[in-house]
């Protein structure tokens, strides 16, 4: 069933492995620490087709683009699985992130069946992050709350039962690739009370 691949667990996020021999693994030292209490998350759209406004603050490569880039991609998770457009995901994937594949492969096969989600809008509740490689890799660790979620069919049926408000906390590893933020890991972390 269709509801089996979205939102599972908080966002369906897992863990990322594997190596590319280009990088190596972030080193443990951390050169920086920032806290954003108060992130200004992409507006939830209750649209299908609108695409969250890609954060200006991507475009620096320091602490707070990584908290940006970090929020960015949280903001299109539930713009994919509603619209199937696959394109800036890719763009800020890099080609060794399991959860970043297992994304797309969960959204072409939902919308490859006539399916597609309605809402799950993801608010950013809190973020830091840390320089793990002077730049070249950050850590950013957000905390979130994702609204429910429903699969509907191409007549607009609701299919199966829809998901419940999240909460969870998620640490993103993000390296800058020619000139370019690209999600190397994620993992989902429980909600802390």
């Amino acid at each position: 069933m269709a509801t089996a691949l979205v939102l599972a667990a908080p966002l369906g996020l897992t863990a990322c492995t594997g190596s590319s021999g280009r990088d190596p693994s972030p080193s443990p030292t951390a050169t920086g620490v920032a806290a954003t209490p108060d992130p200004t998350p992409t507006a939830p759209s209750t649209s299908r087709s609108s695409k969250p406004e890609r954060p200006a603050a991507m475009d620096s490569f320091d602490i707070e683009g990584a908290i940006a880039a970090a929020t960015y991609i949280t903001a299109l998770y539930p713009y994919v699985y509603n619209t199937g457009d696959l394109t800036e995901w890719k763009t800020l994937s890099h080609p060794e992130c399991i959860f970043c594949t297992s994304v797309v492969e969960g959204v072409e096969e939902l919308h490859g069946q006539g399916f597609h989600n309605e809402g799950g809008q993801i608010l950013v509740e809190g973020a830091t992050a840390v320089e793990l490689n002077p730049g070249r890799s950050f850590s950013a660790d957000l905390s979130l709350r994702q609204g429910p979620a429903t699969v509907v069919d191409s007549s607009g049926n609701q299919v199966g039962e829809p998901s419940q408000e999240v909460s969870s906390g998620m640490t993103f590893i993000l390296f800058i690739d020619q000139g370019n933020w690209q999600i190397r890991e994620a993992e989902t972390k429980p909600h802390e009370e």
